[in-house]
This record gives C-alpha cells, sequence and structure tokens, in this order.
C-alpha cells in the first residue's frame, strides 16, 4: 500500500518527513502535505501555511475529539500537541479535497512505507510481534445537490494486523 503506516513493536523511530524544528504538516497550494504524518504519543505536529489564503482545519479523532485549527496567511503556523495514540484526519471547513491523517503511536516502533508500497524495519528484535497496516480511505464519492457538487462521502480506511515471527 503506497503511503500506508506500519505500526507495531518492530524497528527503531525513525521520524519521516520533518522539519528542523519537527514533524510537521504544511499547506500548500491549498493540498495538505505531506498527506499522512506519523508520530510518537506526546508530540507535537507544526501545522504551517505556505498559501496566501487563510486556511481553516478541522481535526477530530479519537474519543470524538474535534477541534479547529487557524492557519494565518503566509507561514502562520500552529502546534497542536497529540497527548493520546490513535488516528487523527484533518480536513478543510471549506474545501472538501484537502485531507490529510496524523497517526500517533503509542510506542517508537513505525514505519510510513514510500510510493511503491515498500518499506523496511531495521533492528528488529527475535521473538513474535504485532505488525499493523493501515492506509486512509481513498475512495470518494460525490455528493450532489440541485446538480452541484456539494461535498464528498469517503469510503473506509483499510486496516489489518498479524502476528509475525522475526528469527535471528
Amino acid at each position: 500500500i503506497q503511503n500506508g503506516v506500519g505500526l507495531g513493536e518492530l524497528t527503531t523511530v525513525t521520524e519521516m518527513r520533518t522539519h528542523p524544528n519537527g514533524p510537521y504538516l504544511a499547506m500548500r497550494q491549498c493540498q495538505i502535505v505531506p498527506r499522512i504524518q506519523l508520530i510518537q504519543r506526546g508530540r507535537r505536529v507544526i501545522f504551517r501555511n505556505e498559501d496566501s489564503i487563510l486556511h481553516q482545519l478541522r481535526l477530530s479523532g479519537m474519543d470524538k475529539l474535534e477541534s479547529d485549527i487557524s492557519l494565518p496567511v503566509r507561514n502562520g503556523t500552529n502546534d497542536i500537541y497529540f497527548p493520546n495514540s490513535g488516528f487523527f484526519s484533518i480536513t478543510s471547513t471549506r474545501h472538501p479535497w484537502i485531507s490529510a491523517s496524523v497517526v500517533v503511536a503509542a510506542h517508537p516502533y513505525y514505519t510510513v512505507s514510500n510510493d511503491k508500497g515498500e518499506f523496511v524495519l531495521y533492528d528488529i528484535p527475535s521473538g513474535t510481534h504485532s505488525l499493523t497496516v493501515w492506509h486512509c480511505a481513498m475512495e470518494a464519492k460525490a455528493i450532489f445537490r440541485n446538480g452541484l457538487v456539494a461535498g464528498y462521502k469517503f469510503g473506509p480506511d483499510i486496516a489489518g494486523s498479524a502476528r509475525i515471527q522475526v528469527e535471528p
């Protein structure tokens, strides 16, 4: 799965997609990049607006958490702290095509696959471990009102889990 997430007891931390000040998500040409940010519980994510317009985003996730994030124009930032693990969705309050995910791991073992769907886990200790994979929903169906697109309904996320045995 391209840009999927692997969670488990499997590798040392590799904080991909980071900024000198920490993990980030940027609004760039009315898109959120990267589409997936993976962090460890207790970290913060820097939300940065590189566009010349104000963006209003909605963060929702576990425990019915919902919060609005305002990003002032041209390099305005807003730092969000994630004290709990889980899967969090970021959407625009105005533009249905703007979305991203933040996955917060309860442990330091995670990775993101590359554009070909490949990933490598290094320094895996011997033993039996759980490996969980996840990918955000990709299927989108337009919702029409009066002949115009009024929004989108997204399909369910893809997820799976397996026990694996690692030998020396």
